[in-house]
């Protein structure tokens, strides 16, 4: 669940006090495994965050989540840098203030990264100088131009984790993923670019190069594949070359039929002109398919919510009825729609003779047990289809694992249902806002039921933080701790 702020208002001092044991066990402390990480929790302090931990003799440091250091060398800790073991263990606790002369690559931070959704070390290179002190700014290496950022000294690429292009003193410049400048024609980001000897790139700006016409965007980024681009109040038209087949400039757009209409490359909007010289708007049927127009002519894709209910169109505007795999952002899944074109959601589909779902984003369910539709819970095969369409409600005693929500989680590219432990009384009512004792470990469940686990988690009507390890096990749980109000 990770760190998460439980508001537990309903929660009396009463039922508080009759939470306390009468004999007091002691509170869990040392190594504990947190998925793929390891962390180390201290009665006193909870977790170890950002500091150095000495451990039967050997000393290991700690990530502002609470992660421990392991298999990297040159981890730039404050002013210093440190190597680690895979076991966490660092081998020169006492740092080094200097690097070698020459190329080094450090770890400079940790995090969590949203484009890989892992865990990861965040590193870069850096050049040292005899005496050991790091380049920063511009430096002539090799044959080459490269820059030092003045701070870090980290070498600066358009590449990876922060690609684009890079602003120095007022112009923007492109590095190659070894840090080289870039000056001519270069493929980077995806587009092409050009930059002037003295590596400034081209934005906003025309170039004329072997007797042709390109023209680069406000971000460095060649125009190619576009219709009727708009350019100091002038329509231009660029070919899959980026070359631009009206040099001229045109004063008015297309306008008979389908035309596209670009804002920048690969940014566009279909429009359809109809006989009597306007945009179309709204629903249009075109060559016996169905399209949406918005107010301004842009024709739809995607989703559109109506107060009639919802529809799909694929990327060439066209209506889906039937089966359709619908793509969102970076996750695909199956949808439905009716003859009339109208999604199906929250609702049941029996189509040749099995049965599936479609929850309220639209999504068809699949692979998941469980899954509570009206009270009662429902199996889904990785098809989806319904394993047990006929079954009833019952009441559900004792310990209980629901999905949850839908999404991706730490070390996976493919989103998936994710689970979370509930509990019911013998009479069915599940546990929200209370604590249970089983086997004697004390767990928590938030006003929505769901244990807590793997982290702090605040209880406001106690004033407290209690910590639970990835099992839902509260580690302190007859004291808690003060919160950090810092």
């Amino acid at each position: 669940m990770g760190i998460k702020k439980i508001l537990a208002a309903a929660v009396t001092a009463g039922m508080l006090l009759s939470f306390t044991p009468a004999v007091s066990m002691a509170d869990s402390t040392g190594w504990i495994k947190d998925g793929e990480f390891w962390r180390y929790y201290t009665y006193e302090d909870g977790y170890v965050t950002y500091d150095w931990k000495k451990i039967d003799g050997k000393w290991y440091f700690f990530t502002y989540e609470g992660y421990m250091v392991s298999g990297a060398d040159n981890v730039k800790i404050e002013d210093k840098f440190y190597d680690f073991k895979s076991n966490g263990e660092c081998t020169n606790p006492e740092g080094k203030s200097k690097l070698p002369q020459g190329w080094n690559r450090i770890v400079y931070s940790f995090g969590y990264s949203a484009i890989t959704r892992k865990y990861e070390k965040n590193s870069g290179w850096v050049y040292a100088d005899k005496n050991g002190d790091l380049y920063k700014g511009w430096h002539f290496i090799g044959g080459s131009w490269y820059y030092f950022d003045e701070y870090s000294g980290i070498m600066y690429s358009c590449s990876g984790r922060y690609a684009g292009p890079k602003w120095i003193d007022g112009c923007n410049y492109w590095f190659k993923e070894s840090g080289e400048m870039v000056t001519g024609w270069y493929y980077g980001g995806g587009y092409w670019r050009y930059a002037a000897s003295d590596g400034v790139l081209f934005e906003s700006r025309w170039l004329k190069d072997d007797g042709k016409s390109y023209y680069f965007d406000w971000d460095g980024r060649m125009l190619c594949n576009a219709a009727n681009y708009k350019i100091n109040g002038k329509y231009y038209s660029f070919d899959s070359s980026g070359a631009c087949i009206n040099p001229e400039g045109s004063d008015e757009i297309i306008a008979q039929g389908w035309y596209k209409k670009a804002f920048g490359p690969n940014s566009y909007s279909w429009y359809y002109m109809g006989e009597d010289g306007k945009h179309c708007t709204g629903w249009q049927k075109i060559d016996g398919k169905w399209y949406f127009f918005r107010g301004d002519g842009s024709m739809t894709t995607g989703i559109l919510q109506t107060e009639n209910g919802d529809y799909c169109f694929k990327d060439n505007g066209e209506m889906v009825t039937g089966w359709y795999k619908y793509q969102s952002f970076d996750s695909k899944y199956w949808i439905y729609a009716g003859s009339n074109g109208k999604v199906y959601k929250d609702r049941w589909l029996n189509s040749g003779g099995k049965w599936y779902y479609f929850t309220s984003w639209w999504m068809m369910v699949s692979d998941v047990k469980n899954y509570t539709i009206d009270g009662i819970d429902y199996n889904f095969d990785s098809s989806g289809v319904c394993t047990n369409p006929n079954a009833k409600a019952k009441k559900i005693t004792g310990w209980c694992e629901k999905p949850t929500r839908y999404g991706y989680v730490t070390g996976s590219n493919e989103p998936r249902w994710i689970y979370y432990w509930y509990y019911y009384d013998k009479d069915g009512n599940m546990y929200t806002d209370k604590w249970l004792n089983s086997g004697g470990k004390w767990y928590y469940f938030d006003v929505e039921g769901c244990m807590a686990s793997g982290g702090s988690f605040y209880i406001e009507s106690d004033n407290k933080v209690y910590d639970f390890d990835s099992n839902g096990v509260c580690l302190n749980p007859y004291n808690g701790r003060e919160p950090n109000l810092s």
